[in-house]
């Protein structure tokens, strides 16, 4: 059993340790976030009336999955998502949820015989 002064400084050096990786890792995201380089997103006008209250709707263009505006901006996002986090991530992630994901659906089916 620790005894209490140790039991401090293990607290107390643990504790420091830990708020430095903290520090630390803070101004690692800092500094990436500063590389970042954000698509600019377009905005509408479009507001819709629900019940007597005006609601805007600036991205309202985003809904449309299939116009090339939509496309391009979704691609510019995936762009500072790969170089964020770099391809090689991304692409053991994608893996690893496919994987997952076929394990959890292809699995032994039974169901009541039929004609």
């Amino acid at each position: 059993m620790l005894s209490t002064p140790n039991l401090n400084n293990l607290l107390l050096y643990g504790g420091v340790g830990y708020a430095s990786r903290c520090m630390a890792r803070s101004s690692m995201i800092q500094k990436k976030n500063a590389l970042l380089n954000f698509p600019i997103v377009r905005r509408c006008d479009q507001t819709d009336d629900f019940f007597g209250r005006t609601v805007r709707d600036p991205y309202r263009w985003l809904e449309d999955n299939d116009s090339e505006e939509t496309k391009q901006f979704v691609e510019e996002q995936c762009q500072v998502t790969a170089g964020y986090f770099g391809e090689e991530f991304l692409s053991e992630t994608r893996t690893k949820i496919s994987q997952s994901f076929e394990e959890m659906y292809f699995y032994d089916k039974l169901s009541l015989p039929g004609r």
